[in-house]
């Protein structure tokens, strides 16, 4: 990834609108439910 590809995915990631989901649980806690 060049450094443009980084800054368009970067203000993507970051647009209005938009985010980043942190989940602080394994795939198997998440299964169980």
């Amino acid at each position: 990834m060049n450094l443009d590809e980084l800054v368009t995915t970067a203000n993507a990631m970051v647009a209005k609108g938009k985010g980043i989901l942190a989940a602080d649980e394994s795939s198997g806690t998440i299964k169980k439910r």
